[in-house]
């Protein structure tokens, strides 16, 4: 059982768990074309609200999952960033960090910054060795945060429908 709430800060930004406020916030993040581009799935409301439900049930069970991320200074939403249990199984042990975020905040090293705190949270209060991450084999912009934050690719793998790359970092500490 995890007993940990996930409540990450970094220098610019905060995560917080879901809830039905941010509803608005992730229905125009995923209705973003450009935002979508390599990311599977609808961005009709209903299957929003359903990953929405995914994350806090999985908040609910865990104590950890992917989060509605603003920025500190004006509390102006980023877009969603956190750990889940790789492809939300928890009966297998691969823990994913997972991001994503709105165009108006790309090119601002957010990306990395949530990466790097993610991997440092996750390393810090839950036991983990390895984290992992999973990317489209075309987004290269993914790539790059995930390779200046320590992560490495692994292997390609299916992922849903789709064949994507596969990061990992372990934990030295």
């Amino acid at each position: 059982m995890w007993f940990y709430m996930m409540q990450l800060k970094t220098n610019r930004l905060f995560i917080k768990p879901p809830n039905e406020t941010d509803l608005s916030n992730w229905f125009d993040l995923h209705a973003d074309p450009d935002v979508m581009y390599y990311v599977s799935g609808s961005c009709q409301p209903d299957t929003i609200k359903r990953w929405m439900q995914a994350d806090i049930s999985h908040y609910q069970k865990h104590g950890f999952c992917l989060g509605s991320v603003f920025e500190k200074t004006n509390n102006e939403f980023v877009g969603r960033a956190g750990i889940v249990f790789l492809n939300y199984d928890d009966a297998q042990p691969e823990l994913e960090i997972g991001y994503i975020l709105s165009k108006k905040h790309w090119n601002k090293g957010y990306g990395t910054e949530l990466v790097k705190g993610l991997i440092e949270w996750g390393f810090n209060y839950l036991n983990v060795s390895k984290l992992v991450a999973v990317t489209h084999p075309e987004n290269k912009r993914s790539q790059h945060v995930l390779e200046k934050s320590g992560m490495r690719f692994a292997k390609r793998i299916q992922y849903y429908d789709d064949q994507c790359d596969f990061y990992e970092i372990y934990n030295q500490g």
